[in-house]
């Protein structure tokens, strides 16, 4: 069956090295091969007690397929086997607002011990499919180093599926393995001027060109993948046709300054990408406050969008060289000049101290502009982007009945986050900005860092309620006023998903919670989400109200955003209401996906 597992599994490994609980069971058993019954030699084998969490054990099949658990504590887990070429939720995802998920449709093995038993199982390994191909130019030369890029399509949505870096040899040869069944559309990126901050194995650019070599991927060729079976001569020619380039400078528009060491991210408009921000999918996904404190630390969450991104030099220039034609929005961000920001003069012309400019980029305020173009058939040259302080929002915050919390404060717009705009809450004296704000309607968000019974109640500016209604923000703009109330006493709802009436524990299921108010079902604050654990349990604390309550198996996790599901699911959902520090237990069936 198809697993949820939290990003940090794959982004930061040594967070898994949590404490153990032990007990004195021992969990023992076999990993063989699903369609031949042979065993698996040099597997490695995790211990698995919630989807969402690290796993409490690992180890390895010796030369007979054997693996082995000492000190296992009481408890329900799942053993996932893994190996090169085999199907496993840790080496192929996507990303949504609803999880990691892997999408792989196979049976798991799952035990239960008393801390004292042993137990012995058999773990099925099945074989993952595989995409081959070969890239080359129309003079049968290969494409040498070109990464690849996957796609996948599912319920109708196309979505990026990632995978470890795929790139093709000296003889233009790629492969592509651990594929669970399903559609994929495969891109190659030819861009050798890709300037990106991330690491080599998040570099994904623009895709030059898609199977079968075409340059949008609506005109794109489909590939259907089985477990298993490999898919061979996906191969794509490029064309002749020379590659585009964008280049200009961000200036600010009220002095005519150049902007210097502004970020600058290009995307594609019809190439599918992540469209979750990081506080969402924390909010959403992170199992304990220590994992979201580290994560809202640490990563860099725009590499999951998979943008080629770029700075300025210090004139304020810059460029994206070999694109394809197509329309590109382009995202700049930049720390707007204070008076403590000391002005050079470097070969007559002026110039703002970029060690400075760093030290400021690293406490904001940012401000955000974005900008369309249409690349055709000429480079476009001398672009000029001009950028502004943007607009300040500010306001108090009150706490009803008890201590201040910690909170994270964005915008969003259009239903995504105003990416890098930058917010300061000071919880002694109960106030907070938000600068760098671009103009237009946009969306308060507060949230309440995980590990506190506390909730946003309501915020509102005079008599707007800006939890039901976006706010209109100008060019500019002074906003001052904005009160966020802080509630207190969380209710706990807990429970278990069985698959029909009296059926088995459903377990990696997904369990959703949204204000039944549709006026608030944008916001992530009305949310929340659980994953059913290996036991078919789940609980889950939310603010106290009138709730809409959505299921799903893990065969069947929605692929649109939640703001599409929760619209399309909501007629016939079953209701809830949940009181101030209430604990309510449910029980709620879903129906088994397809094997």
């Amino acid at each position: 069956m198809r697993f949820l597992f939290l990003l940090v599994l794959i982004c930061f490994p040594s967070l898994a090295a949590a404490q153990v609980e032990k007990g004195e069971s021992t969990i023992s058993g076999r990993v063989v091969y699903a369609d031949t019954g042979k065993p698996v030699r040099r597997a490695t084998v995790n211990l698995f007690s919630s989807f969402n969490l690290p796993p409490e054990r690992t180890t390895s099949t010796n030369n007979r397929g054997d693996f082995r658990f000492n000190e296992v504590a009481a408890g329900t887990y799942f053993v996932l086997a893994e190996i090169p070429g085999g199907l496993s939720p840790l080496k192929a995802f996507v990303v949504t607002e609803f999880g990691y998920s892997s999408d792989v449709d196979i049976e798991q093995t799952r035990v239960s011990v008393d801390g004292k038993n042993a137990v012995r199982c058999e773990v099925r390994l099945v074989r993952a499919g595989s995409i081959r191909g070969t890239i080359t130019y129309s003079d049968k030369e290969p494409v040498t180093g070109a990464p690849l890029q996957l796609f996948r399509r599912k319920n109708g949505v196309t979505a990026p599926y990632f995978v470890r870096r795929v790139e093709t040899n000296d003889r233009g040869m790629y492969r592509i393995d651990g594929l669970p069944d399903g559609e994929y559309f495969v891109g190659v990126s030819d861009s050798i001027g890709r300037v990106v901050f991330r690491g080599p194995d998040e570099d994904r650019g623009v895709v030059t060109s898609y199977y079968p070599g075409v340059g949008s991927i609506t005109e794109a060729k489909s590939i259907q993948v089985q477990a298993g079976s490999e898919v061979s001569a996906i191969n794509i020619t490029l064309g002749d046709d020379r590659l585009r380039q964008i280049s200009g400078v961000v200036k600010w528009r009220d002095s005519g300054l150049p902007v210097p060491l502004a970020t600058l991210a290009l995307r594609k408009m019809d190439e599918p990408r992540v469209d979750v921000s990081f506080e969402q999918y924390l909010s959403a996904n992170s199992a304990t406050a220590a994992y979201e404190y580290t994560l809202t630390s640490d990563i860099d969450f725009t590499m999951l969008a998979s943008l080629p991104v770029t700075s300025t030099n210090v004139q304020g220039e810059w460029k994206f060289p070999e694109l394809p034609p197509g329309k590109y929005l382009l995202t700049a961000s930049a720390t707007p000049p204070h008076a403590d920001s000391p002005v050079v003069d470097l070969e007559g012309e002026p110039r703002i101290e970029v060690e400075s400019l760093m030290n400021r980029h690293a406490r904001g305020p940012v401000t955000v502009r974005q900008f369309e173009f249409t690349v055709g058939d000429t480079d476009l040259k001398d672009v000029v982007l001009e950028m502004t302080d943007g607009a300040r929002i500010s306001g108090t915050v009150v706490a009803e009945g008890s201590s201040m919390p910690n909170l994270r404060l964005f915008l969003k717009r259009d239903g995504s986050q105003i990416g890098f705009t930058r917010s300061y809450h000071n919880r002694d004296e109960g106030s907070f900005v938000l600068e760098g704000v671009p103009a237009g309607d946009v969306r308060l968000e507060a949230q309440v860092l995980t590990g506190s019974d506390s909730y946003v109640k309501s915020i509102t500016l005079g008599s707007q309620d800006l939890m039901r209604s976006p706010l209109r923000v100008e060019e500019g703009a002074e906003i001052t006023g904005v009160r966020i109330t802080i509630g207190h006493g969380l209710a706990k709802l807990s429970g278990r998903v069985l698959f029909g009436e009296g059926g088995a524990p459903a377990v990696g299921s997904g369990v959703l919670l949204v204000k039944a108010d549709p006026a608030l079902w944008h916001s992530p604050t009305a949310r929340a989400l659980a994953i059913v654990n290996a036991a078919g349990e789940f609980v889950m604390e939310c603010p106290p109200g009138d709730y809409v309550v959505f299921t799903w198996a893990a065969g069947n996790q929605p692929a649109q955003s939640m703001d599409e599901f929760i619209r399309a699911q909501a007629t016939g959902a079953r209701r809830i209401s949940l009181q101030k520090d209430e604990e309510k237990q449910i029980e709620l069936t879903v129906a088994k996906p397809k094997q």
